[in-house]
């Protein structure tokens, strides 16, 4: 039962897949476009055993607070507060895309996610934490950690979520513009 509300949560595109996010903040605004692959738990064999995410995300902030928007099928509102040179608190809510089919006369799904963005000179780290509460079923959490490597215009990411007895692993690459760190 837990699987399926984990694959309920990917296809909603609620659970957010790839941090992309450095621990230094943005100074200005700051522009990211790029496309994540996720292994499919659910996969039948051999039959989509990848699933292709779009990714696109807005940050401005001061280089100590950014606030951040992306889109990788939900949409996640959320903030980074730079802790020391190296370190940052990330944290946002994801809801999933409207959709016609879904039924959420009892409510819409969220997520809320809190996770540390470790690292500096072109390499981070990042342990993360997501509740995830669907309507009519009982709240959980997902634990994720990512890797990634960035120099100014572009950023490459290798993460894991544990979901039950198992992982999801996505790999992510994208192009930054504007102020990135």
């Amino acid at each position: 039962m837990r699987r399926w509300i984990v694959l309920v949560l990917l296809l909603s595109g609620c659970v957010p897949v790839a941090t992309l996010r450095t621990p230094e903040a943005a100074r200005g605004p700051s522009f990211t476009v790029g496309a994540t692959l996720v292994t499919n738990p659910f996969a039948n064999r051999d039959q989509y055993p990848v699933a292709p995410l779009p990714y696109l995300a807005y940050a401005e902030g001061d280089g100590t607070l950014e606030w951040n928007l992306n889109l990788q099928w939900g949409l996640r509102g959320g903030a980074k507060w730079a802790l020391a040179p190296g370190a940052a608190l990330d944290f946002g809510l994801t809801l999933p895309p409207p959709s016609p089919d879904a039924d959420w006369s009892q409510g819409v799904p969220v997520v809320v996610d809190l996770g540390l963005l470790l690292g500096g000179e072109g390499v981070y780290l990042s342990p993360r934490v997501h509740w995830v509460w669907v309507p009519g079923g009982r709240p959980g959490l997902l634990l994720g950690l990512s890797t990634g490597v960035y120099e100014r215009a572009w950023i490459l990411e290798l993460g894991t979520l544990a979901v039950g007895e198992g992982f999801i692993l996505s790999l992510s690459g994208a192009w930054r513009f504007g102020n990135a760190p």
